[in-house]
């Protein structure tokens, strides 16, 4: 009688043990599901427009830097934004002055030739998707700019300006990063950079 009772407390000990070393092996199998799983669900980046403000100045030529090296990584293309200052008058209709806008039309005609110059000289051809130029308010401009053309990203550039409506002023940055559907990178003029511009070698002519 008694090896019997303690045949049978040995195997419910047996029973008990293989329980927990079931437990164990199915808690290290779970956890390597999971740790497999969160391998697999990396995130990914798509880009597929950038929006790139330029107030021709020398500062705006960093942004431009910026969008080629990340377009070139991620196969994007880059669309070029100017906001043309309108024109303002003051008319009095019986009510009162009223202050109105126009578009200066021989100026915008004039900033589309000079930006494309300014894309020649810091764009490849196949990179430019589309050249913009608009009349009226930056910050709101830019922003409508970046939902009619479904940009991904917008890169801009922050520096002292005197006019507080301008592409480039800080003012302008804050109110875009703060209604722009879209990310915006807003690079400074001095800065760590994690890019640098392309610097062509000059060629010397050998001596004859």
């Amino acid at each position: 009688m008694k090896s019997s009772g303690s045949a049978s407390a040995e195997a419910v000990g047996e029973n008990i043990s293989s329980r927990r070393i079931g437990l164990r092996n199915g808690a290290s199998v779970s956890t390597a599901r999971r740790e497999t799983s969160r391998a697999q669900a990396f995130p990914t980046m798509k880009l597929t427009r950038i929006l790139v403000p330029v107030d021709f100045s020398r500062a705006s030529a960093k942004p431009l830097c910026y969008a080629s090296a990340i377009a070139d990584v991620h196969g994007a293309k880059i669309i070029l934004l100017h906001i043309t200052k309108p024109i303002s008058s003051t008319a009095d209709f019986g009510y009162g002055p009223v202050n109105r806008q126009f578009a200066d039309d021989a100026q915008m005609r004039k900033d589309r030739s000079r930006l494309k110059r300014s894309a020649a000289s810091h764009l490849s051809p196949g990179a430019i998707e589309n050249i913009i130029i608009r009349s009226g308010n930056a910050p709101e401009q830019i922003v409508w700019a970046a939902k009619d053309t479904r940009a991904d990203l917008i890169v801009l550039c922050a520096h002292e300006a005197n006019d507080s409506n301008s592409v480039g002023s800080h003012k302008t940055a804050e109110r875009v990063m703060r209604l722009a559907k879209c990310p915006v990178l807003v690079v400074r003029s001095h800065e760590h950079d994690f890019v640098q511009p392309v610097r062509t070698r000059r060629q010397v002519r050998p001596r004859i």
